[in-house]
């Protein structure tokens, strides 16, 4: 049970819980043990470096496939400029231009 806490928390150890109460209370009083609200901080700062880090990699999701939706209209396009004998570049920005364009 002490290393299941899910199972510690479930509705079938309600009346458990409620009985421990006040002896938790009284240990914690005599070993003079603090940390509820400091834990409880923790918990949400860790709540939201998971959310933060969701939307990271939501954000890199995204622009994973807009670089290989480019990537594959190159590739679409190679074949063709290829037998014009155009040499292109990919800019920084993801758009394909003429080598010698000035």
């Amino acid at each position: 049970l002490g290393r299941n806490l899910a199972a510690f928390r479930s509705q079938p150890f309600k009346a458990m819980r409620g009985a421990l109460h006040p002896l938790i209370e009284e240990q914690m009083k005599n070993y003079d043990v603090r940390g509820g609200m400091k834990r409880k901080r923790k918990d949400a700062d860790e709540i939201t470096s998971l959310k933060e880090q969701d939307k990271d990699w939501i954000n890199r999701a995204g622009l994973r496939a807009k670089r290989l939706a480019t990537l594959e209209a190159l590739n679409e396009a190679a074949p063709a400029l290829a037998a014009a004998g155009t040499p292109m570049l990919l800019t920084h920005m993801g758009e394909v231009e003429d080598a010698f364009a000035a």
